[in-house]
């Protein structure tokens, strides 16, 4: 998480559009390693679209929670 945040904080933005960029960008990155998770996943039987929404939706919202978590535990100037 700290790696995204710095490159995000290098942008020359608002501090609250960093903030943005900084938690989408989280939930996508999430998103996308449960859709990985599920690529792998579908061949021991998880195989429907119902699982794809599982495997995906559920990092998301870890991501997405996670990512207001961190940026409300840390102080930036």
């Amino acid at each position: 998480m700290r790696y995204i945040w710095n490159y995000v904080n290098e942008l020359h933005v608002k501090r609250i559009l960093k903030n943005c960029i900084y938690v989408i960008c989280l939930t996508v990155l999430s998103a996308i390693i449960g859709a990985v998770a599920w690529l792998i996943a579908r061949n021991l039987g998880f195989s429907g679209i119902d699982w794809l929404l599982c495997f995906v939706g559920y990092p998301a919202t870890i991501g997405y929670f996670g990512g207001i978590l961190y940026l409300y535990n840390h102080e930036f100037v």
